[in-house]
């Protein structure tokens, strides 16, 4: 697993991106899946997903799917058994792809980090798979998932790990942990591309009662 991302991965995520994440996704939205599941053997959205329903015991919960793109992770919580699943992304062609799928019950284009206009603890759980890293939501956004959970409620996050150190997730993990908006279970290790050397972090987290 030593090859690199080339392509459109490479374009949305190294470091000389040049285009903004919205029009990258618009323009990569038809060939998403094909690309990231038989080009670069994605499985991000499976290693999480399975995580989430480990601790998500209601199957009834109401989910936000932060950064849903084409609908990969909704369509592995409909699997599990969850019923009412909705989607956010930045990408209106992504949301597009995503809406044929069937399987969010409501699909919500706007930027997380502008204006996304989602009420506080709006809902049971929350998720978001590969939306954080170069190019894409910088830690500074693990405030606004938080938010959108109800207090108590699970946020379950995988992202890529080459910025965790340059970029100070870490920091601000453990900033919101100290100010008690949430309480983090767990950071796991994992590769999720099976034809790339692709490290990412999946962080297992909680809302607190008072956060």
């Amino acid at each position: 697993m030593s090859k690199k991302p080339q392509g459109p991965l490479a374009d949305v995520s190294g470091k000389d991106v040049t285009i903004t994440p919205a029009e990258h996704y618009d323009g990569w939205a038809k060939s998403y899946n094909e690309d990231l599941l038989n080009e670069y053997g994605y499985s991000a959205h499976k290693i999480a997903s399975a995580a989430f329903a480990g601790i998500v015991t209601d199957r009834q919960a109401s989910i936000i799917d932060v950064g849903c793109g084409t609908g990969l992770v909704g369509i592995e919580l409909v699997e599990a058994g969850f019923t009412n699943v909705d989607g956010i992304d930045i990408s209106k062609n992504m949301l597009a792809e995503a809406d044929e799928t069937g399987v969010y019950r409501k699909l919500i284009w706007q930027d997380v980090e502008k204006d996304a206009e989602i009420a506080d603890g709006a809902y049971d759980a929350v998720i978001s798979v590969g939306s954080f890293g170069i190019g894409h939501m910088g830690p500074q956004a693990f405030g606004d998932l938080v938010r959108m959970a109800a207090p108590g409620g699970p946020v379950v996050i995988f992202m890529n790990a080459e910025p965790f150190v340059d970029e100070n997730y870490t920091g601000h993990i453990d900033a919101l942990e100290q100010a008690t908006v949430w309480n983090v279970d767990r950071i796991e290790d994992h590769n999720y591309m099976d034809a790339l050397d692709r490290p990412g972090k999946l962080i297992i987290a909680r809302r607190t009662p008072q956060g």
